[in-house]
């Protein structure tokens, strides 16, 4: 019984076999019948998209794509310049930039070592041929605080400026100056006011002193015992009068009335200083001015901005000034028309100046470009109505 069963086995075990085998042929024929197909279908679409987009198949096809060679990289090179790494390419405007940053700095070394050498001058004494320089403080000590009023043009002038003279030079001793050298340097709040006539009450300072400066140092230290700052102390002291050689000093504790002729003369001994506010007081001249008052204002030399008003002289003035100096009390006759010296009793003015003093000219003459001018003494004036009874 076994043995027939395993003989029909053995038959049922072949048949299954050659059925797998044709199934797995016929599997294959498909297949290859499949892809033959697809190869057909590919070739027909290219065909028609070759005829149809001929680019677009040249474009997609890697045998037709150009691909370009790389670019070659250029390696940036670097120099040393000054200490400092930087590209050779802009190695010439670096060096320009550090040639303009070598320059800035030279030209503030300058500018910072002129301002340090101004820092003990005084303006020269040599006034033979300058004395039309009213605004110059000639022997003022410049000190720190006033180095802005020297300008920049003046302290890079300084050797070859004769507006200044360094306290420490080859020609006089420390602080001194003048053409013997025997003449000390002032605080600059004072100003040197000239020689001419004058009339002034003062006081002694006891000792000898020094006119400014601290001669124990030289650094342009103000002595707080010197003449000018005792004067400083005082509210009554307008200026000293100081005594070069016997280092004497006065307090002047009154207006200064001055009169006669002008000069500015360092040669004499004694020198006459007032504060910088005040000015002397002329009772034989009217002057008038615009714009500040110039320390010696009164030296009689007409300028762009002073005029000399003669007493008991008609004048023509070609400009109106801003402020009159009339300290004599004269009275002034202002008329844009000539006018003679009688007409001043019944004649008609565009202005009669009966004040006394310093003060401002009147508005109203402003409008004028030049006018007749006449200033006479008061006393005259007097004697003028006298005579015609009135």
């Amino acid at each position: 019984m076994s043995s027939k069963k395993s003989s029909k086995e053995k038959y049922d075990d072949s048949d299954s076999k050659k059925s797998s085998k044709e199934k797995s042929d016929k599997k294959n024929s498909d297949k290859k019948n499949i892809d033959e197909e697809s190869k057909k279908v590919d070739m027909m679409i290219e065909e028609k998209l070759n005829i149809i987009y001929p680019e677009v198949r040249s474009a997609t096809n890697p045998d037709y794509i150009d691909i370009p060679e790389p670019e070659s990289v250029e390696v940036e090179a670097y120099i040393e310049v000054a200490g400092y790494t930087v590209p050779q390419k802009n190695h010439n405007s670096t060096i320009w930039i550090i040639i303009i940053i070598i320059v800035i700095i030279i030209s503030l070394v300058i500018l910072i070592w002129s301002f340090v050498y101004s820092y003990n001058v005084t303006q020269i004494n040599d006034t033979s041929d300058d004395t039309s320089n009213y605004d110059r403080n000639y022997g003022a000590l410049i000190d720190k605080k006033q180095l802005a009023l020297i300008g920049i043009k003046n302290n890079r002038d300084l050797k070859s400026n004769p507006n200044f003279l360094p306290l420490n030079n080859d020609k006089c001793e420390y602080g001194m100056y003048g053409k013997l050298c025997n003449r000390q340097a002032h605080d600059s709040l004072y100003y040197n006011v000239g020689l001419f006539n004058s009339e002034y009450k003062k006081r002694e300072v006891e000792g000898k002193v020094s006119l400014s400066l601290d001669y124990d140092r030289t650094d342009g230290t103000i002595d707080k015992n010197s003449c000018t700052s005792i004067c400083n102390v005082n509210d009554d002291c307008r200026g000293v009068e100081y005594d070069h050689d016997e280092k004497r000093c006065y307090l002047i504790v009154s207006d200064l009335k001055a009169k006669g002729p002008f000069k500015f003369d360092l040669d004499p001994n004694t020198q006459i200083y007032m504060k910088n506010q005040y000015r002397p007081s002329f009772i034989d001249r009217v002057i008038g001015f615009k714009g500040s008052r110039l320390p010696r204002y009164y030296i009689g030399i007409d300028r762009d901005d002073i005029l000399n008003i003669p007493i008991g002289e008609i004048v023509k003035v070609l400009w109106i000034p801003t402020r009159i100096s009339n300290h004599g009390s004269h009275i002034g006759f202002w008329s844009n028309h000539e006018f003679n010296i009688e007409d001043i009793v019944f004649g008609r003015f565009d202005h009669v100046d009966t004040a006394s003093g310093e003060y401002n000219i009147p508005d109203k003459l402003k409008v004028f470009k030049s006018l007749f001018v006449l200033y006479i003494a008061r006393s005259e004036y007097k004697k003028l109505l006298s005579h015609m009874n009135i």
